[in-house]
């Protein structure tokens, strides 16, 4: 807080009463305070003349009032402290510029990994996997299948037969290279052609 004694004017006549200002830098505020007068202004709007000497200083308010004191170190300190107040709020302006764009970045870059690297990676671990490997855990799928949702099928065998056949027909369209041995099971809710897996042929 900042206190500076001078006289006030209303800017409606020349009559110019005592008063003290007390300033608050840091709220953007000062208040004029005298003789049947109290006035409150935001520090950012008031006017001040250069210091030339001793001259008087006055504090141009915008409604046409003036604030005049001798106390010119006071007046310096109030707006001294009042522009860094404002260069304080323009770095955190620009920090928060810089950290919502970093958050933008981030967001980006984390939305490329999930839709575009976790789907390419999979695929290379895919392809990795030795064939012995992928078979024997194709092998496990099914048998824990069988154990939770499969049994035996009651179609008739020629039925039966057909649903392998017809398995066969659309693996050898597909350009598989895996040999199918298809079983038809019966689930809880239809009847499924189970192909149980095993190694491509080898030449």
């Amino acid at each position: 807080m900042n206190t500076l004694n001078g006289h006030w004017q209303d800017g409606k006549s020349s009559t110019r009463i005592p008063a003290r200002l007390i300033g608050w830098p840091y709220l953007n505020r000062i208040q004029i305070i005298g003789a049947d007068v109290t006035r409150d202004y935001p520090l950012d709007v008031v006017r001040v003349s250069a210091r030339i000497g001793n001259i008087p200083r006055r504090l141009e308010m915008p409604d046409g009032a003036c604030f005049e004191t001798l106390d010119n170190a006071a007046v310096d300190a109030l707006f001294q402290q009042q522009g860094k107040q404002q260069r304080l709020a323009h770095s955190l302006e620009s920090y928060w510029g810089w950290a919502l764009g970093a958050l933008l970045v981030t967001v980006a870059g984390l939305w490329v990994g999930v839709a575009l690297g976790i789907p390419y990676l999979a695929e290379r671990v895919a392809y990795a996997i030795p064939t012995e490997v992928d078979a024997g855990m194709g092998e496990q799928s099914l048998q824990a299948l069988d154990t939770l949702a499969f049994k035996p099928s009651q179609l008739p065998a020629k039925q039966q037969a057909r649903g392998q056949k017809l398995f066969k027909a659309m693996a050898r369209a597909r350009g598989s290279a895996w040999n199918f041995a298809p079983w038809v099971m019966e689930s809880p809710m239809r009847s499924l052609c189970r192909p149980a897996l095993s190694s491509p042929p080898t030449n």
